[in-house]
């Protein structure tokens, strides 16, 4: 089951675009389909590219608005929007998680 909370969803989706794309454009400049998958060097660049991607992303997301108040109409309460967050962890400190994951996985 995933969990996220407003926006969270795209910590996932953001990172995985970055990595195809940072693919593709490498096999394109490369001129070789299969440099990308026969080099380690192109896969830890993606992953920090992404990741940073990521961080950016999410402190842009969690840090406009955060301290806007807003008034529900019906019962005149006043409230706060939620952080974006995906597993109740805040969007951009996926930026230093998603590095570690694959800091175990095998290339």
């Amino acid at each position: 089951m995933i969990i996220w909370r407003r926006q969270g969803w795209l910590v996932p989706i953001l990172f995985i675009a970055t990595m195809v794309m940072f693919e593709l454009a490498v096999n394109f400049v490369a001129g070789d389909s299969e440099y990308y998958s026969t080099n380690q060097w192109t896969k830890i660049t993606a992953i920090l590219v992404g990741s940073v991607l990521v961080g950016i992303v999410g402190f842009v997301m969690n840090s406009v608005g955060k301290d806007d108040i807003y008034i529900d109409e019906e019962t005149n309460e006043e409230y706060k929007l939620p952080r974006h967050e995906f597993f109740f962890i805040p969007f951009e400190y996926w930026a230093f998680i998603i590095p570690i994951l694959f800091y175990f996985k095998p290339f």
